[in-house]
């Protein structure tokens, strides 16, 4: 019921009551809305600066808020590409010194240049003969049997091989400069210079190579270029050279310069050769070069023949010494032939002696041993079987080793000083010493 006692207010007072009754209540509820209408504004201000900053030309700084709304926690669907595992990519591999591409083994020829004593291998194309000299050993192969040697107007030749009776005597060599040229006999005009040959023992170098891709090298015995620490000795044709040659493993490998200022590269050998000097055959005559000595022969001469026989078999004629022994002197060094010590007429050989070997003769026995080698020599190979021997007072006086085995029985005698063998007796089994030497 209204008041009495109160006044109604004029109609333009109410409708202002009104309006500010409106007005509290509507700040009411943005009181209670609070920060959710705060956030909606400050993402409707970044929207705003955003927009206005994005247009071109446009200097007007933009007021950014600086309370960021809260992150966005609802799910949403990434767009991202998805990621994958990587892909393993093989590197590719490069040769070195030790890995190469997949090469067949290198082929190894070995080449023996005499067939004979007098005929040169099948395996050669022969030139024209030719006529020189050789003053020194080989430089490519090693062996005593080799030689380097002036043909013609002072060229130079190395590896001319001597024939396999020896180098002693010899009046011909078989000159071969590299497997694909022309081999040719080099006709002495002076003998071989027997104080200068190539001692034996050492290993020859690979004579010549044939690389994958068809280069052909040979051993070079001239100036020797060396690029990064590689001796080239090989000559591959002008300025190319290879050297650093590696055998152990399969395929052969040599470091290859195609030019001297470049850096050798490692490169498969799908080829090379090898040089082999056959063995000097032991003559017969008591005269050859060579002449080996053993419990049942020297040279051509066996236990059991008769003087007339062994003259005839050693080419040389025998002159009586006494007490049965016979010797000898041929135009390469002394020999001696014991016999029994009885009547010459029917009488037969017991045992053999050889003195020490000349410049121009080499006698060695099966074994190995040369005469005139050092005890040490001798040691290394009889070791053991060595047994030390002195002869009575007053017969035959010397001093040495006897050796019992192979065949029958050696007698080495000592050289005055004691240091190397002079002489060498063998024969049978039970033969005296004393016999032999006389």
């Amino acid at each position: 019921m209204p008041d009495p006692t109160r006044a109604p207010l004029p109609g333009s007072l109410a409708d202002l009551a009104l309006r500010r009754g409106k007005e509290l209540r509507r700040r009411r509820l943005i009181a209670r809305r609070g920060a959710t209408g705060l956030a909606l504004a400050a993402v409707v201000a970044v929207g705003i600066a955003v927009r206005v900053g994005a247009g071109p030309g446009t200097s007007t700084p933009v007021n950014r808020p600086t309370t960021l709304p809260a992150p966005n926690t609802t799910p949403t669907t990434s767009t991202t590409p998805p990621v994958t595992t990587p892909t393993t990519v093989a590197r590719q591999h490069h040769p070195t010194s030790t890995t190469l591409p997949h090469v067949a083994p290198t082929g190894a020829v070995t080449l023996q240049p005499w067939a004979s004593n007098t005929q040169p291998s099948s395996q050669l194309t022969l030139g024209p003969s030719q006529s020189g000299q050789c003053l020194s050993g080989s430089r490519v192969d090693l062996e005593p049997s080799a030689w380097r040697c002036f043909a013609g107007a002072n060229s130079i030749v190395d590896p001319c091989l001597a024939p396999p009776s020896g180098a002693a005597g010899a009046t011909e060599v078989l000159c071969v400069p590299s497997p694909w040229q022309n081999a040719f006999l080099l006709k002495l005009t002076s003998p071989l210079a027997l104080t200068s040959q190539n001692q034996p023992g050492s290993t020859s170098p690979t004579w010549a190579i044939e690389l994958a891709s068809g280069q052909r090298c040979v051993f070079t015995t001239g100036g020797v270029l060396t690029l990064d620490g590689v001796a080239l000795v090989y000559n591959c044709g002008g300025v190319r050279s290879a050297g650093g040659l590696v055998t152990t493993s399969e395929p052969w490998t040599v470091r290859y310069a195609a030019n001297v200022t470049g850096h050798p590269s490692t490169v498969a050998v799908a080829k090379a050769w090898l040089l082999s000097s056959p063995s000097p055959t032991p003559g017969s005559l008591w005269s050859s070069p060579l002449i080996e000595i053993s419990p049942s022969s020297l040279g051509g001469v066996r236990l059991g023949m008769t003087v007339a026989q062994a003259n005839r078999s050693a080419g040389v004629t025998f002159k009586v010494q006494g007490d049965g022994i016979y010797t000898s002197s041929s135009s390469g060094g002394t020999s001696s032939l014991a016999v029994g010590s009885v009547a010459v007429s029917g009488t037969t050989v017991v045992c053999f002696g050889a003195g020490a070997s000349t410049s121009t003769q080499t006698v060695t026995t099966p074994q190995g041993f040369v005469v005139g080698e050092t005890v040490t020599q001798l040691r290394d190979i009889y070791g053991s079987a060595l047994v030390s021997y002195h002869t009575p007072p007053g017969i035959a006086n010397f001093s040495g080793y006897l050796v019992h085995g192979f065949g029958g029985t050696f007698v080495f005698v000592l050289n005055s000083a004691g240091t190397s063998i002079d002489t060498v007796y063998a024969g049978a089994a039970n033969v005296n010493p004393v016999v032999c030497a006389g």
